[in-house]
């Protein structure tokens, strides 16, 4: 793991949330956004706006849908849109992946 994580949040639709994320070398990225739905065990949608100067993220819009599968879990699928950039898209989609990967393997041990 790198670097500290500060969490700050309003879990409400209307409500703001504040993650920065503090990396070993000092940088600090910050994303913040606004919660558009909530839908307990259904939906969340949320806006995401970061500070990352080599994979800026404006105004972007994140859906993360739960699939209830019964016996066998909940599905995960995440859609993150309305990027700038291919690159900024790519970069997101990169960390999102590392992110969910890591999430299944502690969650399913």
């Amino acid at each position: 793991q790198c670097g500290k994580v500060k969490i700050k949040q309003d879990f409400r639709v209307g409500g703001h949330y504040r993650v920065d994320m503090i990396l070993d070398n000092a940088m600090i990225v910050t994303v913040v956004g606004e919660f558009l739905e909530i839908e307990t065990n259904k939906r969340l949608v949320y806006t995401w706006s970061n500070n990352f100067p080599d994979f800026p993220a404006r105004d972007t819009v994140v859906n993360v849908e739960f699939i209830d599968l019964g016996d066998k879990g909940t599905e995960v699928v995440l859609t993150h849109v309305n990027f700038d950039t291919q690159e900024s898209r790519d970069s997101h989609s990169t960390g999102w992946e590392f992110s969910l990967n890591k999430f299944e393997s502690t969650c399913t041990k």
